[in-house]
């Protein structure tokens, strides 16, 4: 799927663990697993009751993505990259919540898929 279009995304989810996370604003950014950036990552915002989609979005050149202007409430988000592993998470977007989201891009496996996750904060 990398370079290709993102228009028309399936919903898809390989987790073992149910993510939820509480976001302010729907921006982030893609890496692999040694933190370098991911491009052309899709990234699909859904319903979260009936998975429908809602809006799509390519990283950029240095893995940066963002949906501006979702209304708050609670959706899936799905982070698809080719061959690697689909990550989904449960997103509350409200005025509480991470500023920035990170989607990790992980080979699909067993034990192991890709992620979203908040940034560790100092």
């Amino acid at each position: 799927m990398a370079g290709e279009s993102c228009d028309g995304m399936a919903y898809g989810d390989q987790n073992q663990v149910d993510y939820k996370i509480r976001i302010s604003r729907l921006k982030g950014f893609a890496v692999d697993a040694r933190s370098v950036a991911v491009p052309g990552v899709c990234v699909g915002l859904f319903a979260e009751a009936d998975h429908k989609l809602i809006a799509v979005t390519l990283t950029d050149e240095n893995g940066r993505f963002g949906l501006p202007k979702v209304p708050s409430g609670l959706y899936r988000l799905v982070g698809r990259y080719g061959p690697f592993g689909i990550a989904n998470a449960q997103i509350r977007i409200g005025r509480r919540g991470s500023s920035s989201i990170i989607l990790k891009v992980l080979p699909g496996g067993i034990d192991q898929t890709s992620y979203f996750e908040i940034p560790a904060t100092r």
